[in-house]
């Protein structure tokens, strides 16, 4: 009976006489199959089921083993690259001998005096991260210069990367992983150097790479150097960081990352060089394959590039083949041998646009195909692409731009028919004939182009903070996507209102988020504390960070800063979605509670900054409250015994009682309540200004305490402590800061109260949140448990 039962099944089955047009199956396998070894998380597994169900459904044997078989193999490739990537530690036993590692010099950053870049271990073949404190100008000259492969021994000090610190953040520690880097090498001494020329044509074109960028920084204006080295070498140096936040701004960074577009570029011109040149049309397919690989090396192989030029490779040889495949089976095959190179892939937003786009556009060109008019047909084209785009720029971005729906229509031409040919001529005649005229020329269009994107990006409406949007929102946008895709060709008014949505849902999440949160930033050796209201409705905070600023030598001073908020602050306001904060408290004049003020205002609305009174003596507060003025935030002093409503939450000031010196004891102190538990925020307090508000207040108890002054001992005594009796205490510092934060005198009588203790130098940010529904706030929870 059973024989009879499968013979029957078997019958039923279809089996295929062509692979055309049935890659795509393997493919969503693989994806599902790497998803569920990099991320671990349940939503993959579910992802594999369904998509296993669906293969099993469609009853071809042979599709459904060769599937199988593919799945097998990668999750073997998949596995193997994961665990060499986790289990890197095992080798540390090693790190007791001498370090020895070999530097590609593609990889050598400087940024004033810090060196960045990326050595093996000789010994264990480990991939580092490497920093060096330059020691001088003359040293710093001296590794601008480099052009061969260096081999450093020397004493190194080898640290963990930092885990993501706050919400929204750059998370470093990730970034690393992907590229195979577990451990950052600091070095401490050199104790022997050499030169290496490389052993392989692959490092030797590397070195070429080098070379080249050295002749354009050399030989070319700035900006045209900057330009050249983008869209030519994929090289992003220090001139490119200047306007790197204005081009993300505006939803046009994809235009200098070397991609299909770029490539297609240069291989038509090849081509038409090749054959008026009365080269023979068979041999294009051995001149493509020499191009695209010497192209991928001197560019660096980044994702984008190893896409562009693996898939255009691909249909060149599909098309010698009679076009056996379609190009949705090209697309596959590229992606699935990226994935065999580079499993984090889909993890990464260049690698989420660079494929998605790709996928989305061999669906859309048979749909405006069909449009008569030509200008319409590339406006309609370049306008629902440009769409497509936004969740998957909102979800890792948590911003984009209206602008850009405009620009990308715009910037096609510009680059197709006169950057990119402008830069490649100039690069070609330049050791040929003197080309200073055209040098200055173009160098002063580009200026007036960076210019003009600048003001865009400051005067220009329609720039969205979506806020981060949950993985289900993503996935609804994406289905949207492709129901579009499916439908656009029979209904007309439906297809209009599915872009709408896909337009609005990414940038509304954050009005329909019931989500509160009280957090205590890491903004290092600071204070800095946000409250973001349900539906956001509302948010204010405490201290902002900042750091002090020392006077060095010119060429210490790095070409591009960044600020504590660029990477703390900012990054969290955005991933919620905020653009405007009700209300800013500065508990007093220190660099490190009021130093990001100006830079906060310049991302999101402040309504209203309120101090201590006595804190504006500081010069540097002073001159950043001026500023922000003139920009329409109301300025407040206060005192004790003021109140304020942020949206039905009272906030009320207990100290100080008098106008001070702006120094820690004029420190403004906070208390409020959120559901069940009080807060009392204490700035810089100490045990001076501590006696005064005991003696002067009859009720100090509260629940979460920010502990005074970043756990210093001058803080937080007996008295005190026990006045508030708190069940919580929260430590605002900086990782090894140099005052010795927090001290153990504080932390001891802290863990003798048995308080629940929360660090930011050792868990990051620490937050709390809330549902408008429920009663109790939720508990304390840190980045490093989420990590």
């Amino acid at each position: 009976m059973p024989k009879i039962l499968m013979m029957n099944y078997l019958r039923k089955i279809k089996q295929l006489k062509s692979i055309e047009g049935y890659i795509i199956f393997a493919t969503l396998g693989v994806i599902c199959t790497d998803l569920i070894i990099v991320t671990e998380n349940w939503l993959s597994l579910g992802l594999f089921l369904l998509f296993t169900r669906r293969l099993i459904k469609s009853r071809q044997l042979v599709l459904i083993m060769s599937c199988f078989f593919i799945m097998g193999v990668c999750s073997i490739l998949f596995l193997w690259q994961v665990s060499t990537n986790r289990d890197a530690s095992l080798s540390d036993d090693l790190l007791n001998q001498p370090l020895v590692l070999r530097i590609n010099p593609t990889k050598i950053k400087v940024n004033g005096d810090v060196m960045q870049a990326v050595g093996k271990s000789t010994l264990n073949n480990q991939t580092y991260q490497v920093r060096y404190r330059i020691k001088s100008a003359d040293t710093k000259k001296k590794i601008g210069e480099i052009d061969k492969y260096l081999i450093i021994k020397g004493v190194f000090n080898i640290n963990e990367p930092n885990f993501k610190r706050n919400r929204g953040a750059f998370d470093y520690k990730k970034y690393l992983r992907q590229q195979n880097i577990r451990k950052i090498a600091d070095l401490q001494k050199v104790q022997t150097l050499q030169v290496d020329i490389g052993h392989n044509p692959w490092e030797y074109l590397s070195l070429l790479r080098v070379k080249i960028k050295r002749y354009i920084t050399k030989n070319f204006g700035v900006t045209t150097a900057s330009y050249m080295k983008s869209l030519i070498l994929g090289v992003k140096d220090d001139d490119f960081q200047k306007v790197k936040g204005v081009l993300s701004q505006l939803g046009i960074m994809h235009f200098f990352s070397i991609s299909g577009f770029h490539i297609f570029f240069f291989l038509s011109g090849l081509h038409y060089i090749y054959l008026r040149l009365g080269g023979i049309k068979n041999y294009l397919l051995v001149i493509d394959t020499i191009f695209l690989g010497t192209f991928a090396i001197l560019t660096g192989f980044s994702t984008s590039v190893l896409r562009s030029t693996l898939y255009i490779w691909l249909l060149t040889c599909n098309k010698q083949l009679g076009n056996r495949l379609t190009k949705l089976d090209c697309w596959s095959l590229t992606l699935i041998s990226c994935f065999v190179i580079n499993p984090f892939l889909l993890l990464q937003a260049g690698g989420q646009l660079s494929f998605a786009l790709t996928f989305f556009i061999l669906f859309l060109q048979p749909i405006v195909g069909g449009l008569k008019n030509r200008i319409w047909r590339g406006c309609y084209f370049s306008l629902v692409i440009s769409i497509f785009s936004i969740p998957i720029i909102a979800y890792n971005f948590f911003e984009w731009h209206l602008l850009s729906l405009v620009l990308t229509l715009m910037l096609i031409p510009i680059f197709s028919w006169f950057l990119m040919p402008a830069i490649v001529v100039m690069l070609c005649l330049c050791p040929i004939i003197s080309i200073g005229f055209w040098n200055d020329f173009v160098e002063s269009i580009l200026n007036k182009f960076d210019e003009i994107l600048a003001w865009l990006s400051i005067n220009s409406p329609g720039h969205f903070v979506t806020g981060q949007l949950p993985i289900s929102v993503f996935i609804l946008c994406l289905m949207l996507i492709m129901y579009w895709l499916a439908v656009s060709h029979k209904t007309k008014y439906s297809c209009y209102l599915v872009l709408l949505l896909i337009l609005i849902i990414p940038s509304s999440f954050k009005y329909i988020n019931p989500v509160g949160a009280a957090m205590f930033v890491d903004v290092g050796q600071g204070d800095g504390f946000l409250l973001k209201l349900p539906f956001n409705k509302g948010a204010m905070m405490i201290d902002v960070g900042g750091q002090r600023k020392y006077k060095k030598e010119p060429w210490q001073e790095k070409i591009m800063t960044h600020s504590k908020a660029d990477y703390g602050v900012v990054p969290l306001l955005k991933s919620f979605g905020i653009t405007q904060l009700d209300q800013i408290f500065i508990t007093h004049g220190h660099e490190d509670h009021f130093g990001d003020l100006e830079k906060i205002n310049d991302c999101v609305t402040i309504k209203k900054v309120t101090f201590a009174d006595g804190s504006e003596q500081s010069s540097n507060f002073k001159e950043q409250l001026k500023n922000i003025s003139h920009q329409g935030t109301q300025i407040e002093r206060t005192l004790a015994s003021n109140s304020w409503l942020i949206n039905k939450h009272l906030v009320t000031s207990l100290y100080p009682f008098k106008r001070g010196d702006g120094g820690n004891n004029n420190s403004l102190v906070l208390t409020f309540t959120i559901k069940d538990k009080k807060f009392l925020m204490t700035g810089d307090l100490e045990k001076e200004g501590e006696s005064e508000l005991l003696a002067h207040s009859n009720n100090l108890k509260a629940d979460i305490l920010k502990v005074g002054h970043h756990g210093s001992k001058t803080s937080t005594s007996e008295l005190f402590l026990e006045a508030v009796s708190p069940t919580e205490a929260i430590i605002s510092c900086g990782v090894n800061n140099t005052f010795g934060h927090p001290h153990e005198i504080v932390l001891q009588r802290l863990i003798k109260k048995n308080l629940t203790i929360y660090r930011t130098d050792q868990q990051g940010m620490v937050y709390y949140q809330w549902y408008p529904w429920s009663r109790e706030l939720k508990e304390g929870e840190t980045m490093m448990e989420s990590d």
